[in-house]
């Protein structure tokens, strides 16, 4: 039996956060280890709609990768696509195709039981909307952002002629990408102009290291991150080392949670989306309207900063100001 606070999450998902109607095609993404919360997710939407597709994909093995041809054209023929496989799907062609065409998305990656009981997705979407606009006013028009933490982070982003991405958990239009729990503001931060240092203490958001109880050190010089140490830097080296291009070395997003029932606890969408923090999107931008295209994106978290955009302090260790 589905517990109350699952289902309250299963509905929230599909009804809320997809907006599903129904008159519309659903599509169903997952792998071997989701494929029973999509069966959840599908018997919910069935109340709904009939036109109900599912594909299992157990070949992306990093977030980013591209999915199957076959994939591909029914996310293009889908009005909702709900996706829940361990890897992101959000930053491929893929996805920008069927959401250039007017599909709504969700993008649920690493989605587990937990999640779907978590006080995190038991919220308003919607309310966070006013804010999230708010924020993106104030990127759209200005052309940097520094990022200051007590913890030593020191980072200055170019983000001269980049539109800011509303991203509040819900599709309320179409075209819309969201990922609840996840609720941000985040913008493709100009690929080689970023310099400074990034202290990430909240969690970088992949299974080999998660969250984090002490930091790790990213040294980035003229966008590329050119040195990593401190905890777990040897996992997250490796982790680079694979994709062998400096591409994935690149800081392409920088990302604003918004959920306060969020709480940093090694899992991404729960993490991303935690108000007081923010993160850095690591490797692909070129589908929230940067330059960088490498099938690799990788986000670190840190906790508690300020952000300055031109002369005006949008965030105090933290805390949102405006």
């Amino acid at each position: 039996m589905i517990s109350r606070n699952k289902l309250i999450g299963l509905k929230n998902i599909v009804f809320k956060c997809a907006n599903l109607q129904s008159n519309e095609r659903l599509l169903l993404i997952s792998d071997k280890s989701t494929y029973k919360l999509m069966l959840e997710l599908k018997k919910i939407a069935r109340n709904l709609t009939k036109k109900i597709t599912t594909h299992n994909l157990n070949n992306i093995f990093i977030h980013g990768n591209e999915p199957p041809k076959v994939t591909a054209k029914a996310m293009f023929n889908s009005d909702v696509i709900i996706c829940l496989t361990t890897m992101s799907l959000a930053h491929t062609e893929a996805r920008q195709k069927a959401t250039n065409r007017g599909a709504r998305y969700l993008s649920l990656p690493q989605y587990s039981e937990k999640i779907f009981r978590s006080k995190s997705l038991n919220v308003n979407f919607d309310r966070f909307k006013k804010k999230a606009n708010k924020i993106k006013k104030i990127l759209d028009k200005n052309n940097r952002i520094t990022v200051i933490t007590e913890n030593g982070t020191l980072m200055n982003l170019d983000i001269r002629d980049r539109k800011a991405n509303v991203a509040p958990g819900i599709c309320f239009k179409p075209g819309m990408i969201a990922s609840p729990p996840d609720a941000e503001v985040n913008i493709a931060v100009n690929e080689f102009k970023s310099n400074g240092i990034i202290v990430v203490d909240g969690s970088v958001t992949c299974g080999e290291i998660g969250k984090l109880n002490k930091p790790i050190y990213l040294i980035v010089k003229n966008g590329i991150i050119r040195n990593i140490f401190g905890t777990k830097s040897l996992i997250l080296k490796k982790i680079f080392r694979k994709q062998k291009s400096l591409k994935a070395k690149i800081i392409g997003e920088f990302g604003i949670g918004l959920n306060p029932k969020a709480k940093v606890c090694g899992i991404m969408l729960i993490d991303e989306g935690a108000l007081g923090t923010i993160h850095f999107g690591v490797g692909s931008n070129s589908t929230i309207g940067g330059k960088n295209k490498i099938p690799f994106h990788l986000d670190h978290v840190v906790k508690k900063p300020t952000i300055i955009v031109n002369n005006k302090i949008i965030m105090k260790n933290g805390k949102i100001k405006v």
